[in-house]
């Protein structure tokens, strides 16, 4: 192992360390059933697939939530039918998954991740927010309610300040580290909005001292360098494993219940190598041989945000029909023809000698696959009448009106 280790690349994941080098201290375990486990399995498949799509060899720092967009699809996919929800679940890597064992996966892990570990703050929030004069099906607002948590508010979605509602529960739900979702004025052919929010602080477990960081040279992919801060530490407590493709570091936050996992390509390696072999079947190998080792770390100190469009990635990853006009959203309502205008997703965090702070808000906006055609009757030429009563269909006056001006 190289005396010092310095980072030129980072996979972050905050999660419980069940198999990893570092053991959770917590007193609260999540009593995760076996079909739970599968679903966790599922989400992590979904969570490296969705950021290799989003990735494509961008040379800007990338930070995603793929937690967060999956629970506000899953959400969103309670209202959608047959082959719309197939797709979206298969998309999710749910599709083999009930729509209960669905939903009480994501009620389960709403609550717990709360309450792991007392001094790493998880804030999770859901939400709703239709057109007021757009009548959305209780059975679909009432079981996003039960498993989510959703608020659900009508608004006048023409009214300027409708989008600035939105946006301030994105910022109260996000400790403002999240301006909103929302960028401009609501579309005319919006129904309504789903909305994620999560929002998470810890302090590492072994935090770094700030009189030992120092600026220091960070090699980028070009081929250049730039001078940053280093945060240092000497035989730290972590998580480590090496290969002949990256160095793996696992830092512990609080009490062992929360981490971040650092991949860091080899020398001889590359990025684009790292994460053409990531897959969920490798990260769970390299969770499994994690193994407590002291290290001597140098750390970058990084903030930064990142915003993304999510419909193509999903769109790869076989989710297409929500976002056309065969779209089934029947479950939000019966009639009105509706699809998935975009999924948007906007990011931040911050990671410095105390520990870590990111958010994210995802937003899955609904729109009418067209304004509703209103069939234009001009009645400018002479015309015939009659005054009928209904029930019987009895014609009580006929009449012809050739000229409106005569009298």
């Amino acid at each position: 192992m190289k005396p010092i280790i310095y980072l030129s690349f980072f996979a972050l994941l905050l999660s419980a360390c069940k198999t990893s080098g570092i053991k959770p201290g917590s007193d609260t375990a999540i009593d995760y059933s076996e079909t739970d486990l599968e679903i966790v399995k599922a989400n992590n498949r979904f969570s490296l697939e969705l950021f290799k799509n989003s990735y494509e060899n961008k040379d800007e720092n990338i930070l995603l939530s793929p937690f967060s967009a999956s629970m506000v699809l899953a959400m969103t996919a309670n209202g959608s039918k047959e082959s719309t929800l197939s797709g979206m679940t298969e998309a999710l890597r749910l599709g083999s998954f009930s729509q209960e064992e669905r939903n009480s996966f994501y009620q389960k892990a709403f609550h717990n991740l709360k309450i792991l570990d007392p001094k790493t703050h998880i804030q999770v929030a859901n939400s709703i927010w239709h057109k007021d004069d757009f009548s959305v099906e209780k059975s679909f607002l009432d079981m996003n309610k039960k498993y989510f948590q959703a608020t659900v508010q009508g608004l006048d979605f023409s009214r300027p300040e409708s989008a600035e509602t939105i946006n301030e529960w994105v910022r109260e739900n996000t400790q403002n580290k999240i301006d909103g979702i929302i960028d401009g004025q609501i579309p005319q052919d919006m129904m309504l909005y789903l909305v994620n929010a999560l929002y998470f602080k810890g302090e590492w477990m072994d935090k770094f001292n700030t009189d030992k960081t120092q600026k220091a040279n960070f090699h980028l992919k070009n081929g250049k360098v730039e001078e940053v801060p280093f945060m240092h530490k000497s035989s730290l407590k972590a998580g480590y494993y090496e290969d002949e493709t990256a160095e793996y570091i696992e830092l512990p936050y609080g009490n062992g219940s929360y981490s971040m996992l650092i991949s860091l390509p080899n020398e001889k390696s590359s990025l684009e190598a790292y994460m053409e072999k990531e897959s969920l079947e490798y990260w769970q190998e390299v969770k499994s041989k994690l193994k407590e080792t002291k290290i001597d770390l140098r750390l970058p100190k990084f903030k930064f945000d990142f915003e993304e469009s999510l419909n193509n990635s999903l769109a790869k990853m076989g989710m297409t029909e929500a976002f056309n006009e065969s779209a089934d959203f029947s479950g939000i309502h019966p009639t009105a023809a509706l699809m998935i205008s975009e999924v948007k997703q906007k990011a931040f965090i911050e990671v410095n000698e105390e520990g870590t702070e990111a958010s994210a808000a995802t937003g899955v906006g609904i729109v009418v696959t067209s304004m509703p055609m209103l069939t234009k009757v001009n009645v400018n030429r002479p015309f015939s009448f009659v005054i009928q009563e209904n029930d019987s269909g009895l014609i009580l006056f006929k009449g012809i009106v050739s000229n409106p001006n005569l009298q």
